[in-house]
């Protein structure tokens, strides 16, 4: 198939039936016997699941131009990464050239259902994040590709102390290891075995590794506040009664856990905390973006993420005191 023919807008379960069986992924019987079912999930990308004998199903995902270009570097890094290689799903074909690329489906639970309203904040979890976040940071120091500046985010459009916190922030950033920038609850599977997998690595480059903690951290912080602001509580509220609470418990022992994986500690740590609580600010700013492009969406979650972030960007030392465990110094 051709590149122009996988990335056509027409591309879709039969275009993804047609690259798995020129790669050799599937075979005649699987059709004749009917055991293969394709469903179509697509998003940002043409995505394609794969039920049947597919070694436990299949995703295929089908882009356009070098789209997925970055996601086909990552899965090269993970030879040499081990820490990385745990949580990708194996990976089964592809071609860059082409557009598309075909990985293990994984089966599971994301942490965004994980932590629905109701199941509270499992440290158990958190510590599960940072972990496996710290071990791939650290595998992969200097191992990214592309340019490595600034999110698009911390140059988000915005007026007054926003967007001073957001300059400020800016400034700060450090590129140094292989993030996957946009890591978020949604794209975490925990899967069935257990483990942890993350999935959507189309943005992935060069980057601060705090960028990526503000994003799991951005999760608690929004979630927590979207919720308290949907109850009637003030808001913003969260970062006055966090420590000591579930919540707060939670974020200090993911960030614990990223800080013993990734070998951070001392100066080092506190100005990694503070620069991801502001960098969390601005995970906040685009959040609250998406939240208010998204039909059904509340209507009270895009004020409320604006201005936690704009409490999180002008005190990001507050991180410091907020990502450490209780009892520690």
């Amino acid at each position: 198939m051709t590149p122009a023919a996988a990335g056509s807008a027409t591309a879709g379960p039969r275009a993804a039936l047609a690259l798995l069986m020129e790669a050799g992924l599937l075979g005649p019987a699987d059709l004749v016997d009917r055991t293969v079912r394709l469903r179509d999930a697509s998003s940002r990308h043409r995505t394609v699941l794969v039920d049947g004998p597919a070694g436990g199903g299949l995703a295929v995902k089908i882009g356009h131009g070098d789209a997925l270009a970055g996601e086909h570097a990552v899965h090269e890094i993970a030879r040499r990464a081990p820490g990385l290689a745990a949580v990708l799903p194996r990976w089964r074909g592809g071609d860059p050239r082409a557009g598309w690329l075909a990985r293990d489906l994984v089966e599971g639970r994301t942490l965004a259902a994980a932590h629905e309203p109701g199941r509270g904040f499992p440290e158990d979890l958190a510590r599960v994040q940072g972990s496996a976040v710290g071990r791939w940071h650290a595998d992969t120091a200097g191992m990214g590709s592309g340019a490595g500046g600034p999110h698009w985010a911390l140059s988000a459009a915005a007026t007054g102390d926003l967007a001073t916190g957001l300059e400020t922030a800016r400034a700060t950033w450090r590129a140094t290891c292989l993030v996957h920038g946009d890591l978020k609850w949604d794209n975490m599977v925990v899967g069935d075995d257990g483990a942890l997998r993350v999935v959507d690595w189309e943005g992935a480059g060069l980057g601060d590794p705090a960028w990526d903690v503000a994003g799991l951290l951005q999760e608690y912080l929004g979630r927590a506040e979207v919720a308290a602001a949907g109850a009637g509580a003030r808001a913003p509220g969260v970062l006055r009664v966090a420590r000591g609470t579930e919540l707060g418990r939670a974020m200090a022992a993911l960030f614990d856990a990223y800080a013993h994986a990734a070998g951070v500690g001392g100066d080092a740590r506190d100005a990694l905390a503070r620069r991801a609580t502001a960098f969390a600010g601005a995970r906040l700013v685009q959040t609250a973006l998406e939240h208010a492009a998204t039909e059904g969406a509340a209507a009270h979650a895009p004020p409320t993420l604006l201005r936690l972030a704009g409490a999180l960007l002008a005190h990001p030392d507050q991180g410091v005191g907020l990502l450490r465990p209780e009892g520690s110094a």
